[in-house]
Order: structure tokens, then sequence, then C-alpha cells
């Protein structure tokens, strides 16, 4: 089993690709954009004439697989990494920070936790008794959102308001009442890991100038790329999948074939998967993200980002601290933030003027600056089909790596990874179908 196609090329997808070139395989790429990354790419936004990701993505140090991935393609050196695990988080009230650098790993979040502002003494102590649980997988929580878990276990209010929510939104993209706990925990286990690396990581480049080393990686390991080229079917023989189908009726033959795409197309590629996973398909439903970038004449913070307290907005990144641009644009558009809002489904029916008026309310209530500072350009990104929403339900229907055509796999971010619908847990996916393929080679 030496060919092997892969229809789409996301991180999945391009993930896929280079664990089985390291075997040799003889490997096809189908895309059907003209762009690699699939949800996780830049563009240049035609005013500012800066590059801007679709949707920011918060890295963590605990991103191992995708670490890994940046290092064959030797864009890791665009990355600033936090020495430590170190989060501002702004209320109208107060602002404090969760700052671990004192200590290495686990003694750190320890420390970080018990040194938090304006939070009671028995909320800090009931909470690392949970991460603490939760790391180990002492507790039973197959069954639970996050917003049932943190009840059962009775954590205060005061520290769900200010730590589990802002967490919770930032690393599952959802609701804490929606979002599956076993998650949650499966984030501190990788988090609390012997390394003890657990801080924030901060591109200094765009997502799509991250993985267009790719495209070179690709030529020299026998490995096919074709963009614009849209699967219309997967091709069966003998109960095997046998080849590809392009919309232009082009044919394929391969050994195997591996679907990385958008899960919506399964059925429309081979019919069988509307049985094989008729109860996950029509359960699956998406998490809206919303970015909004600011660009101002005047700096509103000096902080490099955070998280924000009490209002619709959850996070704000000041893109002068770490993006990459030229001087002529820092001229022109002196500050660039972007304002993160996540598990937006409530606002997906409403305009782009009422969002930005949402966003300036929130940065106004905790930024007073802002009110000063003269607007100079601004772009609202309204992603409706960021992530799969990932419920306890859905968690136990997400489709595993193997399906019932012997060669014929799936990987993506919405597979069973035990993973968060993440970047990480894409390229957890593609680690999967490898296992799976190496044991038919």
């Amino acid at each position: 089993m030496k060919n092997i196609a892969i229809i789409g090329a996301g991180i999945a997808g391009i993930s896929t690709a280079i664990y089985l070139s390291e075997f040799n395989c003889e490997i096809t790429l189908f895309e059907k954009k003209s762009f690699l990354g699939g949800r996780s790419y830049s563009f240049i936004d035609k005013i500012s004439n800066e590059e801007l990701n679709y949707g920011e993505h918060l890295l963590s140090e605990s991103y191992s697989l995708f670490l890994g991935i940046l290092r064959v393609l030797g864009t890791d050196n665009n990355l600033i990494k936090q020495k430590s695990l170190r989060v501002p988080f702004i209320s109208g009230a107060s602002s404090y920070i969760l700052d671990c650098s004192r200590f290495r790993g686990k003694l750190g979040l320890v420390y970080g936790i018990l040194s938090l502002k304006d939070i009671s003494l028995i909320s800090k102590i009931k909470t690392l008794q949970l991460i603490r649980n939760l790391a180990s997988g002492a507790i039973e929580i197959t069954n639970m959102s996050c917003s049932e878990m943190l009840n059962n276990f009775k954590i205060p209010n005061d520290i769900i308001y200010k730590f589990w929510e802002p967490l919770i939104y930032a690393v599952l993209n959802l609701n804490p009442s929606e979002a599956a706990a076993t998650l949650l925990a499966k984030v501190f286990e990788l988090s609390l890991n012997e390394s003890g690396k657990s801080g924030l990581i901060f591109p200094s480049v765009g997502l799509s100038a991250l993985i267009e080393p790719f495209k070179e990686y690709a030529k020299k390991m026998n490995c096919s790329i074709l963009l614009n080229a849209e699967v219309k079917q997967i091709i069966f023989k003998n109960g095997f999948a046998s080849g590809i189908r392009t919309v232009l009726g082009e044919e394929y033959e391969f050994d195997a074939v591996v679907f990385a795409a958008n899960p919506e197309l399964m059925p429309k590629l081979w019919t069988d998967a509307s049985i094989e996973y008729l109860e996950f398909l029509n359960a699956l439903e998406y998490s809206t993200i919303i970015c909004v970038h600011l660009w101002l004449d005047e700096e509103i913070s000096e902080l490099d980002f955070a998280a924000m307290l009490g209002t619709q907005s959850q996070w704000i990144f000041n893109m002068r601290k770490y993006r990459f641009v030229d001087d002529a644009a820092v001229a022109k558009y002196p500050h660039h933030y972007s304002i993160i809002i996540s598990g937006a489904n409530h606002l997906d029916h409403i305009s782009n003027d009422e969002i930005i008026k949402i966003v300036f309310d929130d940065i106004l209530s905790l930024f007073p600056k802002f009110q000063e500072a003269k607007i100079l350009h601004k772009q609202v990104m309204k992603i409706k089909k960021s992530t799969i929403k990932i419920t306890p339900f859905i968690n136990k229907l997400r489709p595993e790596t193997k399906t019932s055509i012997p060669n014929l796999f799936l990987a993506g971010d919405w597979t069973q990874t035990m993973l968060p619908a993440t970047i990480e847990g894409a390229c957890q996916s593609a680690l999967n179908v490898k296992a799976e393929i190496l044991k038919l080679i």
C-alpha cells in the first residue's frame, strides 16, 4: 500500500502527508480551494496591506504535534513563545494576572492560581483539586458538560467567572454549558505533562506563511499537491476504495484513500457514509468565532494580550507586539488590535455594524483610552463554521480513524482524537491515520 490519496489539504491533510512520506509512500493531495491550510489560512487585507489570519488561533507549547510539523517545515522560528504561562485578565472592577513563571510545570500553575487577586482561598483550593483530578483522570465526567462538572464539584462562582469561563471559551470555542468536560480534562493532562511547558505561542507571521514551505517539502518527498481539484466521488471496487474521480471527470487509482475534509462532504463522496455516520452527521453543529481587527492611531493598552471579563468580547490581542509588519504599515497604521468572540452563534444573524458596536462598547468599558483613539480601519470576520460543537453527546459519536472500508481512513479535528477541535487535534488525527496505514503496509 504505497499509493495514497488524501482528500483535503488542511492541517489534517498536510500532517497526514508529512507523516506518511516518512515511509516512502507516494502521496497525492486533492484540495478544492486554491490554497493550502483549510480553515487555518491567512490573507492580505487590501487596505492595511497586512497579513490577517482567518480567525486567530490560540496556540500552546503543549501542541507538541503541530510544533513538530512546523519544525519539519522549518517555520518554527516564526513563533514567539512565552517562557511560562502568563495571562492578564481585565475587568471593569479589577485587573489581575495568572502568572505561572515563579516555578516550572505543575507547581507554577499552583502558585499562579493561589496568587490570583479578588478570588477566595476556598475557590482557589477547589479549583486546584479539580485540575489535579482532571489531569490524572481520577473523576468520571464522561457525560458532563463543563458547566455540569463545575457545578457537580461545587466550584464557587467567583472563580468560574474569572478563570474557568475564559479558559473554556479559549480552548474549546464553546459555551461551558455545551462543551464536553472530557476535552477540558485532556487539555490539562497535556498542559501539565512532564515537560512542564504550558506557555502560549504567538506566530509572528500569518498561518499561511507557516505552512507555505510544505509545497517545497512535498516536491522532495514524492508528494503531489493538486489545488483547485475538487473530488466528486471515491471509487470502490470489491469492497475497497480503489480510486478518486474529480468534478472534471479525471480518474486516479490508489491503494488507499484518506478523507481529511469537512465531514458534511462524506455522504457526497461515498453514499454509504450517510448510513455509517448517520447519527453523527444528523447531530453535527458548528461553533462561530468572530474576529474584529481595529487599526488605531493611539495605543489603548500596553499589554500583549488579555482575557476580557464581563463583556461579550473575550480576548484582545495587541498585534503590534508580536506580528511582523514593515515600517511603512506601522507608520500608516500605528496600532493594531484583534478582538475575539468565541462560541458566538448567538451573533450569527446580526450585521457587522452591530458587531462593531458590541466590540466598541466592550473595549471602552475596559480600556478608557479607546475613547481618545481614532479608528483608521476596521475589519470584521464572522466564521460560522470555525469548529464543530463537541458536546458530550457529539464527543461519543465522533468517527474513528478506521471506516468499514478496509483501506479508507478519516482525518480531521472532528474525528475521535480525544482532543478539542483544534490544530493539535487535526495533527493527532493524522498520527492516528499513520498508525492504521502502517498496519497495512
